[in-house]
Formats: structure tokens, C-alpha cells, sequence
């Protein structure tokens, strides 16, 4: 084998790899919880290595909570002309929104309209991401039963979804007991 083809293989590797990785980063602007359990799974099956497809999903789901802050706070002075105070919302509303489905883009457009300052903001989705849990849970699963994914991959994305769902609802039962 030329030293020519072996540098097209590795090439192709190269672009496989980050192409697979920009499609995790991109698939979180659509669908968050899609994006990471693929990210998983991947990383289970040994596709990505489970460190860059954790950072593809982490900085998808961060970058798009950012851009929609951004927006938001751009659309500041139209939004201002009608509505002349905008009250800024409290952390635990926005953990509360966080974890509710539907309800992140609206209220992370309301913390830019309502101009909380950037770098609060980045605090607090930071650290209200979860990917981590979530990634290492589906990724977990999908070491354990590797044998069993290679034949029933298909049925692993209903049960990693139900699982997911699950962890949401019990941390929102969790947060709202504390009150």
C-alpha cells in the first residue's frame, strides 16, 4: 500500500468521524434529546469516542440555548416599544423550564428580552444542561448490552427514550417537592 492511500484512508476516517460529530451538533439545534441519546449510542457502539460525541452533544445543546438567548436580545428594542418592563425570571423558573417540555425556548427568549445579563445567563444553562447525566446513563446501558444492541439496536432507542423521560419526570417531582 502507497503512502498516498494510506493518507486517503486516514482522511476518510478523519471526515467520517467529523461528519458524524457535526451531525450530533446539529441534530441538538432541532431536537436535544434525540441528538444525545444518538450521541450515546454511537459512543456505545463504537462509532465516536464517547469523549468527543459527550462535547458534540454538550456544545449543540449549549451554542442553541446561547443563539436563542441571542435572538431574544437582539428583538430587545421592537419588543420594548409595547411592552415597556419585562420581568426577569428567577433560577428556579428557569430550571423549572429546563426540564419541561416546550417551555426552554420560550423562556430562555424571555431571560434575553427581559436582558438578564450574559454571563448569569451561561451560569445557569452551564449547569442546567444535564448532559452528562443523561449521556452517561444511555451510554452505560449500551457498553452492558453491546452483544444485545448489535442484533436490537432499533429497540434500544424506545427504551433509552423511556428511560430519559423517566429521569426528567422524577427530577421535576424531585424539584417541585421542595418548595
Amino acid at each position: 500500500m502507497s503512502f498516498q492511500a494510506l493518507l486517503n484512508i486516514q482522511d476518510a476516517a478523519f471526515w467520517s468521524n467529523t461528519s458524524v460529530l457535526l451531525s450530533i451538533v446539529l441534530f441538538s439545534y432541532v431536537l436535544e434529546d434525540g441528538a444525545l441519546i444518538m450521541a450515546a449510542l454511537l459512543a456505545a457502539t463504537n462509532y465516536v469516542s464517547p469523549l468527543a460525541a459527550w462535547f458534540a452533544a454538550f456544545f449543540g445543546i449549549f451554542t442553541g440555548d446561547l443563539a436563542v438567548y441571542g435572538i431574544a436580545r437582539l428583538f430587545r428594542n421592537p419588543v420594548k416599544s409595547w411592552r415597556k418592563h419585562i420581568p426577569m425570571p428567577s433560577l428556579y423558573e428557569l430550571i423549572i423550564c429546563r426540564f419541561t417540555p416546550g417551555l426552554r425556548t420560550v423562556s430562555y427568549s424571555w431571560c434575553g428580552l427581559s436582558k438578564m445579563p450574559v454571563w448569569r445567563f451561561t451560569l445557569i444553562v452551564f449547569w442546567s444542561v444535564g448532559v452528562d447525566q443523561v449521556f452517561s446513563l444511555v451510554y452505560y446501558i449500551g457498553i452492558r448490552s453491546e452483544n444485545w444492541l448489535h442484533y436490537y439496536a432499533w429497540f434500544a432507542v424506545p427504551i433509552a427514550l423511556m428511560l430519559f423521560f423517566w429521569q426528567r419526570r422524577s427530577l421535576i417531582r424531585k424539584v417541585s417537592h421542595e418548595e
